[in-house]
């Protein structure tokens, strides 16, 4: 079976951590950037789980998932996305979704998550 250019990915070794200084230099805030692309579906979630579950263990105090390359998300996946907002609302951080493809923005429409997760 040949695999697909589309294929889903979570670049959790080339994340982008971005501290946020105030005017004295002082950490104010702990940005944890995680990227995905292609589908999210049955297959993939599970993947997407444990790559947000260890991101999140790292405590940053925001955790985003740019998903500007997702052309599909199931309903597996937005269990998964409602799951890691969840557990970062528990433990007192953020998780939002950042430069949301069309298609994921139609779907978190549907169900009513795009005003909780979209990043403002």
């Amino acid at each position: 079976m040949a695999t697909t250019a589309n294929q889903f990915s979570v670049t959790g070794e080339n994340t982008k951590e971005n501290l946020y200084m105030n005017a004295q230099g002082d950490v104010v805030l702990e940005k944890l950037c995680l990227n995905a692309q292609g589908q999210i579906g049955a297959l993939e979630a599970p993947k997407l789980e444990r790559k947000l579950n260890e991101a999140l263990d790292r405590k940053p105090d925001i955790l985003i998932l740019d998903m500007s390359m997702v052309n599909f998300l199931s309903s597996v996946g937005i269990r998964v996305l409602l799951g890691t907002y969840k557990k970062a609302m528990n433990a007192g951080r953020k998780f939002r979704i950042a430069c949301p493809s069309e298609n994921v923005i139609n779907v978190l429409g549907m169900v009513a998550l795009d005003e909780m997760l979209l990043e403002e």
